[in-house]
């Protein structure tokens, strides 16, 4: 049996291990913060219920965004987060948290570490570069392609944070491929043009911002019944990997028709940094499984039912197969 065997017979005999009412666990389950808002105020970005407030301890700044009703923004999030950690990328810092009854997420202002730091979002960098880019539209704009991205980072003067990067990635667009990768590995859907950009100081100093707003993946959008579908049915029409392949960015290329699997995003944008392309897959091929199944298994169980867990890996496994192949020269 060659490697993506064992790691898929490993993978189907931890899947097990999850469906059980008491996984082992490494380490405790992650703790959801009991949010008490001070300083309330609305945000106007997005499309979901959110307000900013600071924890009492040490006065830090927070934004609670409340997971919609019949997903799983929440768990997707703080999975997202981890598995960004483990493939060595700079994140916005998440944790599950809950308001009264209602479940959701916080994450930390990551503006204002050390020194205050303006964001500039894509949309805005983008309009810089293009005087007819339509900033002002929020979805589906055609014109928020690879190469345009490419250019306004470039333009931006940004510089890669202070970070333990690859060796080989050396500029923050090639950072940036980073976060395409993960975008791939998770089935992120929403890297829209306001959910990247760069952080400028007041001296303009410029660095690619961290990766933030990852809700949109790992099947948190399906329900149970259709997750226990599509992982059993014989059906390649509607199984778990057709469900993969159907997943489409926020990004496309120049004079598609529509826009692009976050696997093709990634294999185009690594046509331009070959060589970071090579260091970001050797990240996620060094990724230790049991740690990818541990923050799985650490999600609470009153947040993430058997069904999502079970789904959300065979996802990570069934994209982690398509970057690699995809990879192969």
């Amino acid at each position: 049996m060659g490697l993506e065997g064992n790691v898929i017979l490993r993978l189907t005999r931890r899947q097990r291990l999850l469906g059980s009412s008491n996984p082992r666990m490494t380490k405790a389950p992650f703790p959801t913060l009991d949010v008490r808002a001070a300083g309330e105020r609305d945000e106007p970005i997005g499309s979901k219920a959110k307000f900013w407030f600071r924890d009492p301890t040490d006065h830090s700044r927070w934004l609670f965004k409340y997971a919609r009703d019949g997903t799983g923004e929440h768990w997707a999030e703080k999975i997202a987060a981890e598995l960004a950690e483990l493939i060595g990328l700079p994140h916005a810092i998440v944790e599950l948290a809950r308001l009264d009854s209602e479940p959701g997420i916080a994450t930390r202002d990551f503006t204002s570490d050390q020194r205050r730091k303006h964001l500039v979002h894509g949309n805005e960098l983008l309009f810089r570069l293009d005087a007819t880019y339509p900033k002002e539209r929020g979805y589906h704009v055609r014109e928020h392609t690879l190469d345009a991205v490419r250019r306004a980072i470039e333009q931006s003067q940004a510089v890669l944070p202070s970070w333990p990067w690859p060796v080989g990635v050396v500029t923050a667009w090639e950072g940036f491929v980073g976060y395409l990768l993960l975008d791939a590995w998770i089935g992120n859907t929403d890297r829209h043009h306001q959910n990247w950009g760069v952080l400028v100081e007041a001296s303009g100093y410029a660095t690619l911002a961290p990766t933030f707003d990852h809700a949109s993946s790992l099947g948190r959008e399906i329900d149970d019944a259709e997750r226990m579908r599509r992982l059993a049915t014989a059906d390649a029409r509607g199984d778990m990997r057709a469900y993969a392949g159907k997943a489409r960015s926020a990004l496309y290329d120049v004079g598609g028709c529509g826009p692009l699997h976050p696997c093709e995003a990634f294999v185009r944008a690594v046509r331009t940094s070959p060589i970071a392309g090579d260091a970001w897959i050797s990240r996620l091929c060094r990724v230790d499984l049991d740690a990818v199944l541990d923050i799985v298994a650490r999600v609470p169980e009153r947040t993430m039912s058997v069904s999502a867990r079970q789904f959300a890996l065979a996802l990570l496994q069934e994209n982690r197969q398509r970057l690699v192949r995809s990879h192969v020269r």
